[in-house]
């Protein structure tokens, strides 16, 4: 009987034994589990860590783009054309003339009429043998003016009028300042073919004959053609179209640029082609005052600055007043435009004055136009109290600019 007790105790004490070594057994297997598993969290996170900051690292040394008055959606690499191509072109860096690269000339373009790419530029010494061609940075310089004062080095005392000389006279020309709207990415067709540039000079009433244009044109196309735009092929020349207007070439008068082989496009027809926005909102702002119609070639004597103007083209001078509309497309870097957001005053552009809603229909009468970012433009009337209390916060919003606008002048003539 001893021994059959003695026998259970010591299966007992062997069960108890056995259990014993397995529940050990477990916990060192779990605990090496949970080693392995801590040791594998551990190691991916470094490995995460170590990942990031190599990716922070690269995007912090990518090269940034170049901000240009435009939209992130309206983005877009450089050319397959421009990335085969080298340029012969200038430009003002850090305040220092030299050549610019493929790279730097694309980041110079801006986007005009919401969807083309343009570039603003000028011809330096133009039909001379050292003739250079140089491309605007429009962030830093407000136009041909201001880039051939403060980048070329002409000084405070260069005036608007010694510029217009340069450019408008043959005899004493330096200057022939061009727009360039580029469609390498996006041909644009017109009259069965396809195009990738237009060549526009600006409004500066040449005084040269027909045939003397035409052949300034055709070494002007030469010379973009060869430093700036190799292999993209003939352009269309951009024509004026309003009648009674000054403005050249001129759509009633091609007879002399399609003799030197030019085919024209109107700034309208470009646009449309281009699938762009004939109503513009070049400076947004709200407005309050009598709407006025001014035709072309008529004095702007009665403007003041309790007037909304509506040019039926774009004026060579404005007068202050509460807002503008040109029926007329604008491009961002128009003088009107530059002059719009020096003085703080809402400024839009319009192809024809049936695709803003009340603007022929209010002509005349006491309104309220608001221009919105997103290109919205509405016109409404007003009361006459509401525009008192509008023109008098003005006044001292006028007297502020013009504060601003003495202090930067005296800053650029230090």
């Amino acid at each position: 009987m001893f021994e059959a007790a003695h026998s259970k105790k010591k299966a007992k004490d062997f069960r108890s034994s056995r259990t014993s070594v397995w529940i050990s057994d477990r916990l060192i297997c779990r605990t090496k589990i949970r080693k392995i598993f801590c040791l594998s969290f551990v190691l991916g996170l470094l490995l995460s860590f170590c990942f990031h900051s190599k990716a922070i690292a690269m995007i912090s040394t990518m090269p940034r783009p170049t901000t240009v008055q435009s939209a992130t959606a309206n983005a877009r690499p450089i050319s397959k054309i421009a990335q085969a191509n080298t340029v012969d072109v200038l430009g003002d860096v850090e305040g220092n003339i030299r050549p610019l690269s493929t790279a730097e000339t694309e980041d110079l373009q801006f986007l005009s009429h919401d969807k083309i790419w343009t570039w603003e530029g000028l011809v330096e010494d133009i039909g001379k043998p050292n003739e250079r061609v140089h491309l605007i940075d429009t962030e830093r310089f407000s136009g041909h003016y201001g880039y051939t004062r403060n980048a070329l080095g002409r000084g405070s005392a260069y005036t608007q009028t010694n510029f217009f000389i340069e450019v408008q006279s043959p005899e004493q020309r330096r200057y022939m300042p061009f727009l360039v709207f580029d469609f390498r990415n996006r041909p644009l067709e017109w009259q069965g073919k396809s195009y990738r540039w237009v060549l526009n000079i600006r409004r500066y009433n040449y005084a040269d004959s027909d045939e003397a244009l035409a052949t300034m044109l055709v070494g002007l196309k030469a010379l973009l053609s060869e430093r700036l735009l190799q292999n993209a092929g003939e352009p269309l020349l951009f024509v004026y179209e309003k009648p009674g207007s000054f403005r050249r070439p001129h759509i009633n008068n091609l007879s002399a640029v399609q003799q030197a082989g030019f085919v024209a496009i109107t700034e309208q027809a470009m646009i449309e082609s281009a699938g762009g926005s004939l109503v513009s909102v070049l400076n947004p702002g709200t407005a309050i005052g009598y709407l006025k119609r001014i035709a072309i070639r008529d004095t702007t004597d009665g403007l003041t600055p309790r007037h909304i103007a509506i040019f039926e083209d774009t004026p060579e001078r404005v007068p202050p007043v509460t807002g503008i509309v040109t029926l007329e497309p604008q491009t961002p870097l128009s003088h009107v435009n530059l002059l719009a957001k020096n003085r703080g005053t809402p400024n839009v552009s319009t192809a024809r004055i049936n695709l803003i809603p009340n603007l022929e229909s209010l002509t005349g009468k006491l309104v309220r136009m608001t221009a919105t970012e997103g290109g919205t433009v509405t016109i409404e009337e007003s009361t006459l109290a509401e525009a008192e209390r509008f023109w008098a916060q003005q006044t001292q919003t006028r007297a502020c600019f013009k504060t601003r606008a003495k202090a930067k002048w005296k800053l650029t003539s230090a």
